[in-house]
């Protein structure tokens, strides 16, 4: 028995050595585990994104970009072009701007708040500068005519001057002109409020305003409606007889959100200050004549037309060439959007006597053409003038 405690008391002394080195042999296996650990942490992304500022869009803008690329938030009156030459030192780059930014749909509206990745510029060629310029600039030779002038509609006409052609009538001058009207029975809708009317009477570019038209009246988020402002009252200049009331154009706002009998729109861009109880026309592209090149006037031939008429109406007493005026003749007379009208006045002899009555002709003193239509009145630009004209002018169709 002695023999067998003397045993067993040995081989414990034996084995127990083995058993602290096999623990420490196997050790070593668990430091690979403490050296994933800083792999898990570099996995974080949240450090290196910019979160953008929430606010209303058209588009749906990135709400995070990266922290490690030029970013510009859109401010009010920024363009493509004005940023491509901010940026990147060269406008005619601007595209490169809107391939790096593929949530804009529509290079000609950018709207505040939203999010341009600045590219860096990538390398263009002198040959290709030198076309982008030309398609702007254009060519010294003028474009063939194909067909009769004002048949069509579409691009705006051309005038060339040196190495620059610029357009004679733009969208412009049309969303910016108006009506002469006697009724609003036509117009369904109106501004019934606006967000900012505890501190200003009148409304323009980016302001939120409220519509009496919702969900249930067909109205829904993206319509877009012109903004017509009745402002002053108009008489004949002539026989001042009353005609109507000088609506003007104020500009045009697209719905963002609608309730039932109500819509939340912004004012996208303004021609005159807009106000509450303003009526609201459902907005169509405007049609701008094609015209390729300005016709002769030949300034002392007499006037043969049997369509004449007068300028009833402008906001200045004495107009020149680019002037908006009205005219008191519309498509119930004939008139289309396009037509052109001689103006003229009527000279009288500078002395009278009972023997001599001599006729004076008349004499032309510029050309308009027309831009928007009624039934018996339109508007009108003046695209030349050799003298100046007042209201009450005549005018004549060519």
């Amino acid at each position: 028995m002695k023999i067998s405690i003397v045993m067993l008391i040995a081989l414990i002394a034996f084995f127990l050595p083995l058993v602290v080195v096999a623990d420490q042999e196997e050790a070593p296996p668990a430091a690979p585990q403490e050296e994933t650990q800083p792999a898990v942490a570099e996995e974080t992304p949240a450090a290196n994104m910019v979160k953008i500022e929430k606010h209303w869009s058209k588009y749906v803008y990135p709400e995070e970009v990266p922290a490690d690329v030029k970013i510009h938030v859109i401010e009010r009156g920024d363009t493509l072009w004005d940023l491509a030459g901010k940026f990147l030192n060269n406008n005619f780059l601007w595209p490169q701007i809107w391939e790096a930014n593929k949530y804009i749909s529509d290079a000609h509206w950018i709207y505040p708040g939203d999010p341009l990745i600045i590219p860096i510029p990538a390398e263009v060629s002198g040959e290709q500068l030198a076309q982008a310029e030309g398609e702007l600039e254009g060519e010294m030779e003028l474009p063939e005519v194909g067909k009769e002038e004002g048949e069509e509609f579409g691009e705006p006409e051309y005038i060339y001057f040196g190495m620059k052609r610029r357009p004679l009538i733009i969208a412009g001058d049309i969303m910016c002109s108006g009506y002469i009207l006697n009724t609003y029975v036509a117009y369904k809708y109106r501004i019934l409020a606006a967000e900012r009317q505890m501190h200003s009477i009148s409304y323009s570019t980016d302001d939120i305003v409220y519509i009496d038209g919702g969900e249930l009246d067909g109205i829904k988020p993206g319509d877009r409606f012109i903004i017509l402002h009745p402002d002053n009252e108009v008489a004949d200049p002539v026989t001042y007889d009353h005609i109507g009331t000088m609506v003007r154009k104020a500009g045009v706002l697209t719905v963002v959100a609608t309730q039932e009998h109500t819509a939340t729109a912004q004012i996208e861009s303004s021609c005159f200050p807009a106000s509450i109880g303003d009526f609201l026309e459902p907005f169509a592209e405007p049609k701008i004549p094609v015209v390729m090149e300005m016709s002769k006037i030949d300034r002392y031939a007499p006037v043969e037309s049997q369509l004449r008429g007068r300028i009833i109406y402008s906001d200045v007493q004495t107009v020149g060439n680019g002037t908006t005026v009205f005219i008191d003749r519309g498509t119930g007379d004939g008139v289309e959007i396009g037509s052109r009208f001689l103006i003229y006045r009527k000279y009288h002899q500078g002395y009278y006597g009972d023997e001599i009555k001599l006729q004076i002709p008349e004499v032309i003193l510029g050309e308009l053409i027309v831009i928007e239509t009624q039934e018996h009145i339109s508007a009108a630009k003046i695209m030349i003038s050799f003298d100046y004209i007042v209201l009450g002018d005549s005018i004549a169709m060519r």
